[in-house]
């Protein structure tokens, strides 16, 4: 007797209660609510997608540009013209299989227009920043760059020639200081 005091009675489920859950449905305000969260969490997803490619609406074009070497210029790198960033690099692949160059191609807005005698270099933002590409205007003589032409790019001096030319000025210099020293 002492057992079935403490013993918890069974809970019983009736057939009507279990169709009754079975069948419940959600509220209108409740479908509201949820495709209203699902909506915002997508407009964000994409506004983050799209803040990512911010040259998406723009009206741009692809200009193509002809390197012997790059010195480490990478994809998404900025793009100044005259000293203004105006896009960015969007591919480098090797151009051709017996020339050796490589072909870096960068977007840019319409209304930014290079003429055949524009000119692209190399550069650094800041002493040890990232690489970017300066293009220059050209002349205003020169006829304006068509369709499927190429700028051909100056390359940088690269850091181990550099080094070798230094170390050959180096020895042309000090043969010359001891000659004074001994005068």
């Amino acid at each position: 007797m002492a057992l079935a005091l403490f013993k918890k009675p069974e809970k019983t489920i009736s057939k009507e209660s279990l169709a009754k859950t079975k069948t419940e449905s959600f509220s209108a305000s409740e479908i509201r609510s949820g495709l209203l969260v699902t909506a915002s969490v997508v407009c964000l997803l994409a506004l983050l997608f799209l803040a990512g490619k911010s040259q998406l609406f723009k009206d741009t074009y692809q200009v193509r540009i002809l390197f012997d070497y790059i010195s480490g210029l990478a994809k998404n790198a900025p793009v100044y013209f005259a000293g203004h960033e105006v896009g960015k690099v969007t591919d480098i692949r090797l151009h051709g299989k017996e020339e050796g160059q490589i072909l870096v191609t960068a977007t840019l807005p319409k209304d930014v227009r290079l003429r055949k005698d524009s000119q692209a270099f190399i550069d650094l933002l800041g002493f040890m920043g990232e690489k970017f590409l300066d293009l220059t205007p050209g002349s205003a003589q020169a006829p304006f760059l068509e369709a499927n032409e190429f700028v051909e790019g100056t390359d940088p001096v690269a850091l181990s020639e550099l080094m070798k030319k230094g170390s050959e000025n180096a020895e042309e210099i000090f043969p010359a200081a001891e000659w004074l020293a001994r005068m």
